[in-house]
């Protein structure tokens, strides 16, 4: 397995394309994922550009339970969801690869420690999803859900957004005189 910074590699070898499919949403599901939207790139591209690609599934996959609760501490981390799962041909090799959204790559980019928590619960059940792929071991300590802490509507919005719009109120100010809707609250 292969760590970056926005997410992580495994290759199946002398695994069929339609096998790892399988595998991979069987694995995603024993960890409380469910595969909500299914994007066939090769397909698409075929379509839309008559352009031959191999294999190339883009996954949504979605823990209902975790979602609600990143959304719950972050409004906005819609914009960080579903989780992305990739299921690729390897390019001239046996086999295939899968590549798994980081959320704590994701969470980092708004400074909110319950949106960090949370995804932190994430990236375990992901790191164990790898495991049931064989691509990794991973440790007995696990972070819980406990550790996220009962979150209250009064935290709308996150406190990273708070902070990131404070100094953009008079780039806004043109929005709010253009659109004067009922609830912009800017």
């Amino acid at each position: 397995m292969l760590k970056e910074t926005f997410g992580y590699y495994c290759t199946l070898s002398h695994t069929p394309f339609s096998q790892a499919k399988e595998m991979v949403v069987a694995a995603l599901e024993e960890e409380g994922f469910s595969v909500i939207t299914e994007i066939d790139m090769k397909v698409i591209l075929k379509e839309k550009l008559n352009l031959d690609f191999r294999n190339y599934l883009i996954l949504g996959a979605c823990n209902p339970n975790l979602a609600s609760l990143a959304l719950v501490a972050e409004p906005h981390a819609g914009l960080m969801l579903p989780c992305n799962v990739v299921i690729q041909d390897r390019m001239g090799a046996d086999g295939v690869v899968v590549s798994l959204q980081n959320p704590k790559a994701l969470s980092t980019l708004v400074d909110n420690e319950r949106l960090d928590a949370i995804a932190q619960v994430a990236e375990a059940r992901i790191h164990k999803v790898l495991e049931r792929l064989g691509a990794m071991e991973t440790s007995e300590e696990d972070p819980d859900l406990e550790s996220v802490g009962s979150i209250s509507e009064s935290q709308y919005p996150g406190k990273g957004l708070k902070k990131l719009f404070a100094n953009r109120r008079e780039l806004l100010s043109g929005i709010r005189d253009h659109y004067p809707s009922e609830g912009l609250n800017l």
